[in-house]
């Protein structure tokens, strides 16, 4: 028979069951249906219910991570989900909310239509913003971010409203840009018919939101998570937090740890936003508050340890395989290591690997979750080249370690490529360094080098021109022109490396055999202006000495119109000014309609259009000698040639004054001896043969 005892155990055990299973229920404030919060909050219950715990948990739906809190704090809910930001600027948050994991990043997203024009966050001012729902983080998030742009509250409309509603606010036109702080992708914004653009955060703005927030990550939205996105966009997020009530039970934190960090669906969808499942990201990153203890028992003792060897396993393997490397090198017997004992150029290579693999160590212990492209030793190594060959980007280093290591990396990297690129370099310049014939005589000189260069030497050897002139580019640049350096005969190029700034450089280029000199600005100086001025005061003190009709005609190219009187002080004989020349055609351009192209026309050098010429008074028939401009004007009339009319301009008096049209007195002025005269024509006129030598 059955024992008494037992009938009467049965039903006291039963009702403890009981009991113990309505303590295992616990309620899970999310955010709105649809949403990722309730998506991933939908997940870990799941979890838990499948795993045999008995857990149960039930999804809340709320407005977002303000509610979850509040809900958390009143006592209406055992767990929620909340924005780390959220979370950390709550006062009373540690002696009553504990932590259970960081789930994920939230990116700070900014979306506006494809259609739209705004291309920037400054271009988001007057247009209606959807901010978020009322009591949800994202709100503050949005208004936080485009105060530190300087797009302040009075610039634009607000507007909150469910996120469910998004995709129809976009189609009529209620909204016009979305900020939202929620994992990629929103399914809100991948809803949105007409299909939507994100706009990404400048380096300095984001490095300004992380400096004053510290409560903010630096995040990268990749590319393809929206239908159209061809590339990462750079942004700001907070993560999200699984917060529970201080007095939750151990053993339920410590299984919702497990379901979390386990659970490859989790995973996977914490993968989508963007971010690491990470098992050291779950655990602290961006964690305002002390993890409960059930969940911290389970991180320190069960996972830790197998991430940290994860992560810093080929951190050690690099670091044990350089010193290996070294130690073979000093005390080995093989035959390669007495090798690179004795080869000075092995132990350079060997050494700048060596300091590459140990600087991109140091740069990925520190700046990994603080600077994108570090997430991985992999991803590391890739950044560190760049550095090395192609510069900084958008991946600086944001802590005093890396920028460490990135010194390190970057000095090392100039004694390695910089002698390899010497060598290379040394090659071609002595090649061409010497390429001018030691009797130049009557040249064009061109001290310095810029882009303009090209076109410049072109011009001079126009068939309309001077196209037999030898032209001489003295610079301490070999680079003048690939495609002209290819074909140097036909332009009569010459190219002399050397400094344009001293009395020795200027002779070995024969400065003072020279017809004429052109000094541009140099685009390698800071201050290009400047260097044109030593190299004018240089010309002036090799000039000493010379007949003022023998001494090249110097001209120079100004930068800054403020320059002007320096460089005529110099010894310039002529200063051409493009900013002050610009701004001349530009405001009578503005009055005079296509006047730009007429100018066009006169300053380049074609057959079929005409050019300005200046003719001394020596190519014209004695008997012009006294004529008034008025009259030269008839003669030329009366005298017009069909194949190379010409048209009087002005005159150039002996004294230097330029008298364009004269008017009044200037019109009965005589032409004198040593006066030129200023015309149009299709080529440089022959007068004696047009006006009649007589």
């Amino acid at each position: 028979m059955l024992n008494l005892r037992y009938l009467t155990v049965l039903p006291l055990l039963s009702l403890g069951l009981f009991f113990q299973a309505e303590g295992r229920e616990y309620h899970l404030a999310a955010g709105p249906d649809g949403g990722n919060y309730f998506k991933m909050a939908g997940k870990i219950a799941e979890s838990v219910a499948g795993d045999g715990s008995g857990l149960v948990i039930h999804v809340e739906t709320s407005p977002g991570s303000k509610a979850n809190l509040d809900a958390l704090l009143a006592g209406k809910v055992d767990l929620a989900i909340v924005q780390s930001n959220v979370a950390a600027s709550h006062p009373a948050l540690q002696s009553r909310v504990r932590g259970i994991a960081s789930l994920y990043t939230e990116s700070l997203q900014i979306a506006v239509p494809m259609d739209s024009a705004a291309y920037e966050i400054n271009d988001l001012r007057g247009l209606h913003i959807f901010l978020g729902e009322e009591g949800s983080g994202s709100i503050d998030d949005a208004r936080r971010l485009l105060n530190a742009a300087g797009v302040f509250r009075t610039e634009y409309i607000p507007v909150t409203a469910k996120v469910i509603d998004l995709p129809r606010q976009f189609a009529d036109g209620s909204i016009e840009a979305a900020i939202l702080t929620a994992g990629v992708p929103h399914p809100g914004l991948q809803s949105v018919k007409s299909g939507i653009r994100l706009l990404g955060l400048s380096p300095e703005l984001v490095k300004g939101l992380l400096s004053d927030n510290p409560d903010l990550v630096p995040s990268v939205i990749p590319a393809d998570s929206y239908i159209g996105q061809e590339a990462a966009v750079s942004t700001v997020g907070v993560r999200a937090l699984l917060l529970c009530r201080s007095d939750l039970d151990p053993a339920a934190a410590k299984e919702l740890a497990s379901a979390i960090s386990s659970d490859p669906s989790i995973g996977q969808m914490v993968r989508a936003t963007g971010s690491s499942p990470d098992i050291l990201e779950l655990a602290d990153r961006a964690m305002p508050v002390t993890l409960h203890t059930g969940a911290a028992d389970f991180f320190r003792f069960r996972l830790l340890s197998a991430s940290a060897i994860r992560r810093w396993g080929p951190c050690l393997f690099v670091i044990a395989g350089v010193f290996c490397l070294w130690m073979c090198i000093a005390y080995g017997q093989k035959g390669w290591c007495r090798s690179a004992r004795r080869n000075l150029t092995l132990k350079l290579v060997l050494g700048f690997l060596s300091i590459y693999l140990l600087s991109t160590v140091l740069i990925y212990y520190c700046e990994r979750g603080y600077t994108p492209g570090f997430e991985t030793l992999a991803h590391s190594l890739w950044s560190t080249i760049v550095y090395v060959l192609s510069g900084l980007e958008s991946r600086e280093p944001r802590t005093p370690g890396g920028r460490v290591g990135l010194v390190l990396l970057l000095f090392s990297s100039l004694g390695m490529l910089g002698s390899v690129a010497g060598k290379f370099a040394s090659v071609f310049i002595n090649h061409r360094k010497n390429k001018m014939p030691n009797d130049l005589n009557k040249h064009i000189l061109i001290c310095h080098w810029n882009n303009r260069g090209d076109q410049i030497i072109r011009q001079i050897h126009d068939e309309e021109a001077e196209p037999d002139t030898d032209i001489l580019v003295a610079s301490l640049t070999a680079e003048i022109g690939s495609e002209m350096l290819a074909d140097e005969n036909r332009y009569n190029l010459h190219h002399r490396v050397c400094d344009c700034e001293t009395i020795v450089g200027l002779k070995s280029a024969r400065a003072e055999f020279a017809k004429s000199v052109i000094v541009l600005a140099d685009a390698g100086a800071a201050d290009s202006d400047s260097r044109t001025i030593v190299t004018l005061l240089a010309l002036r003190q090799l000039y000493e000495g010379l007949p003022a009709n023998s001494r090249p005609h110097v001209v120079a190219e100004c930068i800054s119109h403020q320059r002007l009187a320096h460089m005529k002080t110099a010894g310039a004989d002529e200063v051409v000014c493009s900013d002050q020349y610009g701004l001349g055609i530009l405001a009578q351009s503005a009055i005079q309609k296509r006047l730009s192209d007429v100018y066009d026309c006169l300053l380049h050098y074609a057959k079929d259009s005409s050019e300005i010429y200046i003719v001394p008074s020596s190519e014209l028939p004695e008997r012009h000698f006294g004529m008034s401009f008025d009259d030269l004007c008839l003669e030329f009339g009366s005298s017009r040639s069909k194949d190379n009319p010409v048209i009087p301009l002005g005159i150039r008096k002996n004294d230097g004054r330029i008298v364009i049209n004269p008017c009044g007195a200037d019109s009965t002025l005589p032409f004198d001896l040593d006066d030129s005269l200023i015309v149009v024509a299709f080529s440089r006129p022959d007068l004696r043969q047009i006006l009649g030598s007589s």
